[in-house]
């Protein structure tokens, strides 16, 4: 239930605060008194849109405050802690609203900082507006079933209560049997994995001292070229007719090849 309602600013309003009790309340007076003021107010607080018109002219900012005093059951309570907004039932719940001459909008639910949609969904459960155009969350579905539950809480509430923990059970449960099937799923998985790797490296034959031939036969092959240049000039001065000199260099071609093929060919 709003309890008070303080408003600075706002329009043509310098300053009003607003008490209410349990019970039906009339604003009477006449046009131009600031009753649509209260209602502007209002749907301010419930997260309506604000703008810097709305300040009292030769102001800075406009401000609203409001105060409720909820039942621990309010459906509110439940979202404000979806929020992580610190709220107790056994304290008041003030909302705070603020517009500045800068067209800026603030909000604030027991001092803690919220946007606008998360006021608005706080304020659609606080207040409902109804005029020739405004209905509130009477034409919004997904509030239906709140409004259903709130209307036979004695009735539902514990039938909900049940229900909720049951799911909450069914829930964990199916969630540890996901679990368990995905990780026996991952281990054939892997075990899969295992088996054609030790197939591949089995198909491979692989033998003791291998990775060192391989590197030998890959150093061999990039200088493959090189290598059959060195050996044809050696071959080419060892056939020609340049003497002993020609055998010396010969030699140094064939050292230049044992340096990639150690196997093939020994230092000379």
């Amino acid at each position: 239930m709003l309890v008070h309602l303080s408003i600075r600013n706002l329009a043509v309003v310098e300053a009003v605060d607003v008490k209410f009790h349990c019970g039906f309340h009339v604003l009477t007076g006449e046009t131009g008194a600031g009753k649509s003021i209260i209602i502007d107010a209002l749907g301010l607080i419930a997260g309506g849109r604000g703008s810097a018109d709305l300040i009292r002219y030769g102001c800075e900012r406009a401000e609203m405050e409001a105060s409720f005093d909820l039942p621990p059951a309010h459906s509110v309570w439940t979202t404000l802690a979806d929020f992580g907004i610190s709220a107790s039932p056994e304290e008041m719940l003030i909302i705070r609203r603020e517009i500045s001459s800068q067209g800026k909008s603030t909000a604030r639910i027991n001092g803690q900082l919220v946007n606008l949609s998360m006021l608005r969904e706080v304020g659609e459960q606080l207040i409902n507006l109804h005029g020739q155009h405004e209905h509130g969350t009477l034409l919004r579905p997904e509030r239906h079933l709140g409004l259903l539950d709130a209307y036979g809480a004695d009735t539902i509430r514990p039938v909900k209560a049940k229900y909720q923990d049951t799911y909450s059970a069914y829930a964990k449960v199916d969630k540890e049997y996901n679990e368990l099937r995905n990780t026996s799923q991952q281990a054939l998985q892997m075990l899969d994995l295992y088996r054609f790797q030790i197939e591949e490296i089995a198909a491979a034959g692989l033998k003791a001292g291998e990775d060192e031939l391989l590197l030998e036969e890959k150093n061999k092959l990039s200088h493959s070229e090189k290598m059959m240049d060195s050996v044809s000039m050696a071959y080419d001065l060892l056939y020609g007719s340049q003497g002993l000199e020609a055998i010396a260099k010969a030699l140094a071609k064939l050292n230049d090849v044992a340096g990639f093929d150690q196997r093939g060919i020994g230092p000379c």
